[in-house]
This record gives structure tokens, sequence and C-alpha cells, in this order.
């Protein structure tokens, strides 16, 4: 796992500045069997792009049907912003979808 994320989920733990992702996924994924990692990724994911990207995503849809592999795969799908592929968001996106991908300790 690389530093961004960690850092990302100190703050969100120091500072509570995922509170809004959270929630939102939460109140969002039906899917039962959900691992922690899975779960991890997915706030990470919310934080940065926003709740209702992840609440219109083909991610969510995929975990909801229980496609955990095809889930997995939509990561890499969001590493544009305004039209431009960005390699932080490649690099940010490849370690979400590792950490989802991450069996279960």
């Amino acid at each position: 796992m690389r530093k961004l994320l960690i850092v990302v989920w100190l703050l969100c733990s120091i500072q509570a500045h995922c509170q809004p992702a959270v929630p939102c996924v939460r109140s969002h994924v039906t899917y039962a069997k959900l691992t922690q990692h899975e779960f991890d990724a997915m706030v990470d994911f919310t934080f940065n792009a926003g709740c209702h990207a992840f609440t219109t995503s083909t991610l969510l849809k995929k975990v909801n049907r229980g496609d955990i592999a095809g889930a997995a795969n939509e990561f890499p799908k969001w590493t544009k912003a305004k039209g431009r592929v960005l390699p932080g968001l490649v690099r940010r996106r490849a370690d979400e979808r590792r950490l989802f991908l991450k069996p279960s300790d």
C-alpha cells in the first residue's frame, strides 16, 4: 500500500475527514459479505470522488451484485479530471484496487 492511502486513513482516523464518505458507503452498499479492505477502499474512493459519483458508479452496482472482481476492475476507470488522465489518480486508483482485492487478515 502506498503512503498516500496511509496518509488519507490517518487523516480520517485522527481528524474524521472521511465522515461524509463512511455513511455514504454504509448506506448504499447492500452486499453482506463485504470485507474490511473492500469497505476501506470504497471509503477512500468516495472521499476522493464524492458520494454522488460513488452512488451512481458501476463499481457500486457490481459490489451489490456480488461481482467483486468486476468491481475491482472499475477503479482504474476513474483516473480523469477535466477530461485528462492524471498520473496521481492512476496511482491512487491502483492503490485502492490493490486494497480492495487484499485478502482478509
